[in-house]
């Protein structure tokens, strides 16, 4: 080959190389290697791993916990089938020297499904190393494959939102975005769904100073890559020394404890036949958070028991489709609670101005007709029908004569209900036995009273002395007869004048006798 050929060559294999090479995530600013704890440069709280740094031993780790590291970020998976095969141990060792650590996927999604697949690798993948669901969990978003979507309508802002909502939908709540300020801005990245301070931004600087810290509205900026600790050589496995090993080396403003971006979302629950309000929830939630809704006895949901929750304030009308319940009707005698009538109907829980049926019922009288709103359950309900009323008029008589003893009342009895006669306590008199009767009609009831019997005694005495000159006489009487008492002739004495007396209690008449 000519000289001019192998340039030529060589100038069209660099356009291929450079043209393959992934989207740059930072500014155009080659950073020279930068030694941790120099003064005058940001802190580096936090050094981010792959592969490519090899098995970072523990002793290498407290080295970096020395230069004031206390977090580590591990890179875990990429795409949808590749795995760091070093993770594991880089994870143990980091964890061993009392590093707090957190994981990342290197994404390449362009479409929902595949971002959909990357976050659910990626989260098989954190569960397979036996990390908790509280582990922060990252999504590298830089690759220029992230930007070739095909989708008219999908962006890069709403597909990073569906790869966060699914890995929020897994339980895997606590998040964070990397990316750069360069790729922010060229493909109008808005982080409105993560917040801002869960954002991990790279930009470096040609001097990075710990006087000009860049972007602090974010919860983290990497500032450079290429840091090194005294110590820690690249062949890091056995630290036998050699070239000195370079990490990514970021400021930490709060990422790894910024608060979760949650947005309030509101449940109103209707009737889905009346349209009534039945209750209304409102809680805040991680976009994509699993929303389970709300049970209300009576009813069911007319969609599916979840929703998933959007990334801005919302609020959702779901409607419930009432349950079907029975209502039993049963109709009584209000005087007696016995039953007339039983009916039945099917009423949806909730169902307004029901109208209580009332039946006609023979002798009954219905209540006023009113509303109600059914019931989640099934239940009776107890209708009073008033029967139909009648004169009674009560006449009180003398067994004996047939004679009235008292005024005549009247008194009132329901149709079907019994009707104890009312007695009344006449003087003189013993009352008949109170009887019960179910009533059909006006009636007239003759009440007979046996007239009682008094005891009449006739005595007979000396009417100077007093002393008694014949044996006396006793006599049943009948109440309110006349009693003519009978005057023997007795010897030796002049007979008393009687007059007859009408009998009304126990009496005792004295005959006095005069001595001739």
């Amino acid at each position: 080959m000519t000289k001019k050929f192998i340039q030529i060559f060589l100038g069209l294999m660099t356009l291929l190389i450079l043209s393959a090479l992934p989207y740059t995530i930072y500014s155009s600013n080659t950073a020279d290697v930068k030694t941790a704890g120099t003064s005058g440069l940001p802190r580096t709280d936090v050094v981010d791993l792959s592969s490519h740094n090899g098995s970072v031993t523990e002793s290498n780790f407290t080295i970096m916990k020395n230069y004031g590291v206390s977090k580590v970020i591990v890179k875990l998976t990429e795409g949808q089938t590749y795995v760091n095969p070093l993770a594991s141990k880089q994870i143990i060792n980091a964890r061993a020297a009392g590093m707090t650590v957190g994981v990342y996927d290197y994404t390449h999604y362009a479409t929902k499904q595949e971002a959909i697949a990357e976050a659910t690798k990626f989260a098989k993948e954190v569960a397979n190393l036996g990390l908790a669901k509280s582990t922060l969990l990252i999504n590298d978003l830089e690759d220029v494959d992230t930007t070739a979507l095909t989708n008219k309508t999908d962006t890069v802002t709403s597909l990073a939102t569906v790869y966060y909502e699914t890995l929020n939908k897994l339980g895997y709540t606590n998040q964070a975005i990397y990316t750069g300020s360069n790729y922010v801005s060229e493909n109008d990245l808005n982080f409105y769904f993560i917040g801002n301070k869960r954002v991990w931004i790279a930009e470096y600087p040609t001097t990075p100073s710990s006087s000009n810290l860049l972007h602090q509205q974010y919860g983290m900026w990497q500032w450079s890559s290429k840091v090194e600790f005294p110590k820690i050589y690249q062949a890091a496995d056995n630290d036998q020394g050699g070239v000195t090993a370079v990490f990514d080396a970021s400021i930490d403003y709060g990422l790894f404890t910024a608060a979760k971006k949650t947005y309030p979302i509101t449940i109103k629950m209707v009737n889905a036949k009346t349209n009534a309000v039945l209750s209304t929830t409102t809680k805040s939630y991680l976009a994509g958070q699993v929303i389970t809704l709300p049970t209300i006895a009576g009813y069911a949901t007319s969609t599916s028991n979840t929703l998933s929750a959007p990334a801005q304030t919302k609020t959702y009308t779901v409607k419930y489709t009432p349950n079907t319940y029975t209502t039993t009707y049963k109709y009584v005698n209000a005087k007696t609670g016995k039953t007339l009538k039983t009916t039945t109907s099917k009423y949806y829980a909730g169902q307004q101005n029901i109208k209580t049926p009332l039946p006609a019922i023979k002798n009954y009288t219905a209540p006023t007709a009113s509303t109600f709103t059914a019931a989640n359950k099934n239940i009776t309900r107890t209708v009073k029908y008033v029967p139909k009323a009648y004169q009674i008029t009560l006449k009180y008589i003398d067994s004996q004569t047939g004679k009235m003893i008292k005024k005549t009342t009247t008194s009132t009895a329901y149709y079907q209900t019994p009707f104890k006669t009312p007695i009344a306590t006449i003087s003189g008199y013993t009352a008949p036995n109170a009887t019960t009767n179910n009533m059909t009609k006006n009636t007239t009831l003759t009440l007979k009273y046996t007239p009682k019997k008094y005891l009449v005694t006739v005595k007979y005495v000396n009417a100077k002395t007093g002393k008694t000159i014949k044996t006396a006489i006793k006599q049943q009487v009948t109440y309110n007869k006349t009693y003519q008492p009978s005057v023997p002739a007795i010897k030796g004495y002049t007979s008393p004048k009687t007059t007859a007396i009408k009998v009304t209690h126990n009496v005792t008449l004295t005959l006095k006798y005069v001595k001739k």
